[in-house]
């Protein structure tokens, strides 16, 4: 009887401890089939933006986020549902800054009645420009694909 009550109280503690055991991640769109290329990195990187949409776009835009001094402007009109567009962008970093982050944009057709929708992509590139960076074990971006350059060893 006494392993009975024990088993019962494992059962009843398992049940308390799983669902927070187990985070959920919530699902994630990619709408725009947006991919990113990494061509050169220096003081100015130069990243290949590739869009394969799964859907129409009114427009798409890649725009600077943080640690972005200057882009190259990069921008599509009229994206179509599974076309393939591209450009290339030249990115100089702030001063001092670790990494930079650039923003792909895409609005998509308003619909009489509803607001608009929009979907961002994040890119995100280390520089190792800062002088003082704390370690930190960071996710990948999605999409990303490294091109080693011509002294890589790779």
């Amino acid at each position: 009887m006494h392993a009975r009550n024990t088993l019962k109280h494992l059962l009843a503690a398992a049940a308390l401890v799983l669902p927070c055991a187990v985070p959920a991640s919530p699902p994630e769109r990619n709408s725009l089939g947006a991919v990113f290329t990494v061509i050169s990195k220096g003081a100015t990187s130069t990243i290949e933006v590739r869009l394969h949409p799964k859907s129409a776009f009114e427009n798409v835009r890649v725009e600077a986020a943080s640690g972005v001094a200057t882009v190259t402007p990069c921008a599509f009109a009229q994206v179509e549902a599974g076309g393939s567009y591209s450009c290339r962008v030249d990115v100089t970093t702030k001063a001092g800054d670790s990494a930079f982050t650039l923003n792909v944009v895409g609005e998509k057709p308003v619909e009489a009645g509803k607001a608009r929708v929009v979907e961002v992509r994040h890119f995100t590139l280390a520089t190792g420009k800062a002088t003082t960076v704390q370690a930190a074990s960071k996710k990948p971006t999605p999409g990303l694909t490294l091109t080693p350059g011509p002294d890589s060893t790779k």
